[in-house]
C-alpha cells in the first residue's frame, strides 16, 4: 500500500534521500521511469513494482534487494509473486529477496 511505502522510507532515513524515491500510482509513468534511472533505493507499491518491472522501466539488472513487507499477501497472482516472478525472468542470479511479516501463515 502507499502507506507502508512510505512507511519503509521513513525507516530507512539514514539513505540519503537525493537518491530515494517514493512511487506510488500517483506518480506519472513519466516520472517513474525516469526515478528508475537516476535513483537507487526504491519505496514502491507492489502494483507499481509490477506495472514498471513489465514496461521495462525498472532496471532488472541493477536490482540487488527486493523487500517485500507484509509477504504472508504473497499468493498465487498477488503483484508481489508476478513482479518477482518478472524479475527472476529478467534479472542476474545475485539479487536477494528479504520477506517481512509480523502474521503467522495457517500452518505456523
Amino acid at each position: 500500500t502507499s502507506a507502508t511505502a512510505a512507511a519503509g522510507m521513513h525507516l530507512c532515513d539514514g539513505i540519503p534521500p537525493d537518491v530515494t524515491v517514493e512511487m506510488t500510482g500517483a506518480a506519472s509513468k513519466t516520472d517513474r521511469a525516469h526515478f528508475w534511472q537516476t535513483r537507487r533505493a526504491f519505496f514502491v507499491t507492489p502494483q507499481v513494482f509490477e506495472n514498471d518491472m513489465r514496461r521495462g522501466h525498472c532496471p532488472a539488472s541493477r536490482v540487488i534487494c527486493c523487500v517485500v513487507d507484509e509477504a504472508h499477501k504473497a499468493a498465487r497472482d498477488h503483484a508481489y509473486c508476478t513482479s518477482l516472478q518478472e524479475l527472476m525472468h529478467r534479472s542476474h542470479d545475485g539479487f536477494r529477496v528479504v520477506a517481512l511479516s509480523a502474521t503467522p501463515g495457517t500452518d505456523a
